[in-house]
């Protein structure tokens, strides 16, 4: 009975040590995939940034060629270029896109005019494409939802009618490229701008909730549930 208990016992700690050594190798293991994806996540961003830049650059010759500039004091043309792609592309935790981009090209008497206008218009160009992006997230949202077509189809039309009331209410807009130049008698300006996606849904809930509740106060808790 001794000798069993001690075989026993000799059987379970080597058991132990050998599951210890695993685990050890394993974690070891682990740290090396890591530290090796590490690298490689560093080496890809790398070359990502040297492309991108690359592109860029081509980019900004182009349109240089055709005339355009940067004003004075500002970001050279291949930067902000390649900086308005960072915005286009980066998404959250969720694959949402934290910023939504537009760009306009406007001609005016003044530069000062030409660029008025040009705001103006990528203003409503964000507005329009905020509501878009709400209108599609809204119905992601509530495609398992016990809600009828109709239902949907009242929500999605409620924001879609709100881009005026969305480009009134914009706050404070990223401008991320700005290139003008001088015609005979106009100025031309290449203008993109950028909005953080959150704020653009924050001022759609407190701008078409109201008209929502006017139409169906139901379905605007379901809206102010989703947003």
């Amino acid at each position: 009975m001794k000798k069993l208990l001690t075989l026993a016992l000799s059987l379970i700690i080597t058991l132990s040590v050998a599951q210890t050594t695993a685990t050890a190798q394993t974690a070891k293991e682990v740290r090396k995939e890591t530290r090796a994806l590490k690298v490689k996540d560093k080496e890809l961003d790398k070359k990502l940034k040297a492309n991108s830049l690359k592109e860029a650059r081509k980019a900004a010759k182009k349109l240089t060629k055709e005339g355009f500039s940067v004003q004075p004091g500002a970001l050279p043309l291949d930067k902000q270029i390649e900086q308005s792609w960072k915005y286009a592309f980066e998404t959250d935790a969720e694959g949402i896109r934290v910023y939504i981009l537009a760009s306009q090209n406007a001609v005016g008497g003044t530069y000062s005019a030409a660029k008025t206008q040009a705001l103006a218009l990528a203003r409503n160009e964000l507005a329009g494409q905020i509501a878009s992006e709400i209108a599609e997230l809204i119905k992601t949202e509530i495609m398992n939802e016990a809600i009828t077509e109709d239902e949907v189809a009242t929500i999605v039309n409620t924001v879609s009618a709100s881009k005026q009331k969305i480009s009134q209410k914009l706050g404070r807009i990223i401008q991320v490229v700005e290139v003008s130049r001088k015609n005979k008698k106009t100025t031309e300006i290449n203008l993109t701008v950028a909005y953080n996606t959150k704020s653009a849904i924050k001022i759609v809930k407190e701008e078409i909730l109201q008209d929502l509740e006017n139409v169906a106060g139901e379905l605007a808790d379901e809206l102010d549930e989703i947003l």
